[in-house]
């Protein structure tokens, strides 16, 4: 979970990780631009605002800037 309190869980058959609000309400969905298995995810850098992800298939670790989400969905 973020510093929100947003869960992020990786989907390792459709290449999305779905981002749901504390109350459990799925409010995003992020595709994976490397491949179709997202098979983990953990949050990390300096202020808690990157979202790590891996792609099994490819052997890729994305990386997404999850601070950008705080402004669209209108949370802090």
């Amino acid at each position: 979970m973020d510093k929100a309190g947003r869960l992020f869980v990786a989907h390792a058959s459709l290449g999305h990780v779905f981002v749901f609000a504390p109350n459990g309400e799925l409010i995003a969905r992020i595709k994976s631009c490397a491949g179709a298995s997202c098979t983990n995810v953990a949050i990390g850098g300096p202020n808690r605002d990157r979202l790590y992800v891996t792609e099994s298939a490819t052997g890729t670790v994305l990386s997404a800037d999850i601070g950008v989400l705080d402004s669209s969905l209108g949370t802090a």
